[in-house]
């Protein structure tokens, strides 16, 4: 949205039995757009230090995690499961971005969580309704029931895949996309492919 300047002014005609009257009336009309100016933060909205400060339905976003002000930005009403990994300055690895916006979140960095990940294991869990994805390398031991792992937040059904992960737990392996490796929260390891066999 661009901010307008406006200037009021209007022409209007009446007629008497003296003759023609001239009358003023205000009347908008556009003098110049001014363009939009996101400094200060992610988002386009009204500057902004907290969630508070914005609508209900909008998050403060910065442009940076360490930021003290942002802009309101309005959450996404719906999201897909498509693949588009991103991480939130909350150290939540989201499947996509459009998660991340709707959690109300300031974007890290694109990409999984590196060293900014939130930590979780087998006794330690993920913060809301975030998963505890316990993956590890390809040819890496992951047998251990208290393998740590980083918290994800998946869209209800995922699409698109990274590499496909087996099992590490006893019993027969399993071949499981990364999506469904995370919803288990047990320790899966790295196929380094994209295909079950």
């Amino acid at each position: 949205m661009r901010a307008r300047a406006y200037l009021s002014w209007a022409l209007g005609l009446a007629t008497t039995g003296a003759g023609l009257l001239f009358a003023c009336a205000p009347q908008e009309v556009v003098l110049a757009e001014l363009p939009e100016r996101p400094d200060g933060g992610g988002g386009n909205g009204k500057p902004c230090v907290g969630d508070d400060d914005c609508e209900a339905a909008s998050f403060c976003a910065r442009n940076n995690c360490s930021d003290a002000t942002g802009r309101c930005e309005e959450r996404p009403a719906f999201c897909d499961g498509a693949i588009g990994i991103s991480c939130g300055c909350d150290g939540i690895t989201y499947w996509n971005d459009c998660l991340r916006r709707l959690a109300g979140v300031t974007a890290h960095t694109e990409g999984p969580c590196g060293p900014t990940a939130t930590i979780c294991s087998r006794d330690k869990a993920c913060p809301g309704s975030s998963l505890c994805g316990r993956l590890a390398p390809p040819r890496s031991r992951c047998d251990l029931p208290d393998m740590p792992g980083h918290c994800w937040a998946l869209p209800a059904t995922c699409t698109g895949t990274l590499t496909v992960f087996e099992t590490c737990v006893p019993g027969p392996v399993q071949c499981r996309d990364a999506c469904a490796a995370i919803r288990t929260q047990a320790p899966h390891r790295s196929l380094d492919r994209t295909t079950c066999p």
